[in-house]
């Protein structure tokens, strides 16, 4: 299906039907180019159908979700959406579902809340909980921006982000998240999701840049600054790692020469994970309500009490609040790396590089092999 251009070849959708266009079972190898999308149902929804390329398309302003892919067992569903821009979708702008979607040199943007609705993702993959499918998601030089809740929500999914930035997320119009890329285990499935973040930048977001439950992830090579606070100004981390409640563990992260920047309260939060931090610089990290502003901050996770190993080797820890890194229960390996120039708090309290605090019912362990620990405020 040829259009001239997007500007002068439309299709409108009207209710009730699964969208103004649809790729169904039987249609696979289809081709779509060249058209503008929109009107009062989804915008695209394709289903049982592989190898389906869909290229120039402008998705917009339409009643229900933008781009939906679905699979249809036993038929596998397999798209790539290149050279496209969805804008003003109701919902989200972007649906995967059990399904394998590669969106390409695209702009995802300005998704909408329903009527009493809850948010307005910008991509949201999840596996169907329907026939335990996991879905696939890679998004490679591509933009997903002003989007309300999450930009990006991955749910026991495997997801794979290149040359992406996702920035400008705000919260939901109930105050909540405004999330960059929100990634976490399936509640139904028991499935993780498994994230690979490459050259990729996570900028002025709300509540958490990049967040794990339960999930594992590598992230390289990547910025996340300038988070902001939710509606009632707290948070504001770059990135969250906790486990789930329930039975899936905890999450597991490698963040490898990369930024973090300018986020708020927290650069790097850590509850009952395993992290390593490798060749990274976390720094200036701006306090809230006048105290933290911390680099890092690692714990057991209050609610399944499993305890955190973190291993930072080769990475800079400066110029934060409070503490460059504190440590409350758990296991902290620092190796050849440079914690330097905590301030104190707004408050005018504390200004550690490294701070311990342990208990004899849940004991810290702390190693430190080459590194050096200068300049701060108070130790």
């Amino acid at each position: 299906l040829w259009g001239r251009c997007p500007e002068l070849v439309e299709i409108v959708g009207s209710v009730p039907s699964l969208g103004a266009l649809v790729v169904a079972t039987g249609s696979d190898q289809t081709l779509v180019t060249g058209l503008a999308v929109t009107g009062g149902t989804r915008g695209v929804f394709v289903w049982g159908a592989a190898d389906v390329a869909l290229e120039a398309l402008w998705i917009h302003d339409t009643e229900d979700q933008g781009f939906v892919v679905v699979d249809r067992l036993p038929d596998p569903t397999r798209v790539t959406l290149s050279g496209s821009l969805i804008e003003g979708a109701t919902e989200a702008g972007v649906i995967v579902r059990g399904a394998e979607l590669s969106l390409e040199r695209s702009v995802v943007r300005d998704t909408r809340v329903a009527n009493g609705g809850f948010y307005a993702r910008g991509i949201n993959a999840q596996s169907n909980p329907a026939n335990g499918q996991r879905a696939s998601l890679t998004v490679r030089d591509s933009l997903v921006e002003r989007n309300r809740e999450a930009g990006v929500f991955i749910g026991g999914a495997t997801a794979s982000f290149e040359g992406a930035v996702v920035r400008d997320t705000d919260s939901s119009p109930q105050g909540v998240g405004g999330r960059g890329l929100a990634l976490q285990s399936h509640p139904e499935l028991a499935l993780r999701s498994s994230v690979s973040i490459v050259g990729s930048l996570v900028d002025n977001n709300r509540e958490l840049g990049v967040s794990l439950c339960s999930s594992d992830a590598i992230i390289e090579d990547t910025v996340i600054r300038a988070t902001r606070g939710n509606e009632q100004e707290d948070f504001g981390w770059g990135i969250s790692v906790q486990p789930d409640a329930g039975t899936e563990g905890p999450s597991t992260v490698v963040l490898r020469r990369s930024l973090l920047d300018r986020n708020r309260e927290l650069g790097l939060g850590v509850s009952g994970g395993d992290l390593t931090v490798e060749q990274s610089i976390i720094r200036r990290t701006e306090p809230v309500f006048g105290n933290y502003g911390m680099g890092m901050h690692i714990q057991d996770d209050v609610l399944t009490g499993q305890s955190p190993a973190v291993l930072v080797r080769h990475s800079r820890i400066e110029e934060n609040r409070d503490a460059g890194i504190f440590l409350i229960h758990g296991d902290l390996t620092v190796e050849s790396t440079l914690v330097r120039a905590t301030q104190p708090s707004l408050a005018g309290l504390f200004g550690d590089g490294i701070s311990v605090v342990a208990t004899p019912a849940v004991p810290c362990q702390l190693t430190i092999e080459s590194s050096r620990v200068e300049d701060h405020a108070r130790a």
